[in-house]
């Protein structure tokens, strides 16, 4: 059952992709971070402990996968991959939803959105 299941899945991935219905979008970025710090600082003169020098980061990749068959219905899915810099066999990586969105019309009058909405936020509760 599980293989027919995956079969299916796989056909109807691969008929989306050879009518145009099935298109991505992707963006990566990669953060990086080398800091250093002063051995002449008064701080520093009797700690043993901290270290002098530090390169850490991350790498984020979003891919997005959105299915159009007709104009009237469209699905959108985000995916984040993120991978922390210095891990040890890929400890640290993430694969999360970011955001899953349906939408369309219906009978030509209603329009409908089903998922992530876009919300009215104050500047307070958008930087805080």
């Amino acid at each position: 059952m599980k293989k027919l299941v995956v079969a299916l899945f796989s056909s109807a991935i691969l008929y989306a992709s050879a009518q145009d219905v099935l298109y991505y979008k992707g963006l990566g970025r990669a953060e990086i971070n080398n800091d250093h710090l002063d051995s002449n600082s008064p701080f520093m003169k009797n700690d043993s402990t901290s270290e002098r020098r530090d390169l850490n980061g991350r790498f984020v990749f979003d891919l997005g996968v959105n299915v159009e068959p007709n104009k009237e219905f469209r699905a959108t899915a985000l995916l984040r991959l993120s991978n922390q810099f210095g891990g040890f066999y890929s400890q640290g990586s993430n694969l999360e939803f970011r955001q899953i969105l349906l939408q369309g019309v219906l009978a030509e009058r209603f329009n409908y959105q089903v998922g992530d909405i876009d919300l009215q936020q104050t500047p307070y509760t958008l930087y805080n």
